[in-house]
């Protein structure tokens, strides 16, 4: 995932993501960090469907197959 190309501004047009979180993601150091970080904020809002989107918008689709797979682990 690569919150700096795009991402991060479709979550902030959505209105997933504010502005202050938005700066918190892109003052991470690293992208493990701000992939982390992202994570954290949309687990805690519950927007797991919103990120798809977002991923869709920013032509993340590798991402979005990903985990429409499941995380590549089969269903128990």
């Amino acid at each position: 995932m690569d919150p700096d190309f795009g991402l991060l501004d479709d979550l902030l047009r959505s209105r997933i993501i504010n502005i202050r979180e938005m700066e918190d993601v892109i003052s991470q150091n690293s992208l493990c960090k701000r992939n982390s970080q992202l994570l954290d904020l949309i687990l805690a809002k519950d927007q797991f469907e919103g990120l798809i989107a977002a991923l869709r918008d920013a032509d993340q689709m590798h991402i979005v197959n990903y985990l429409a797979a499941n995380g590549g682990r089969p269903n128990d």
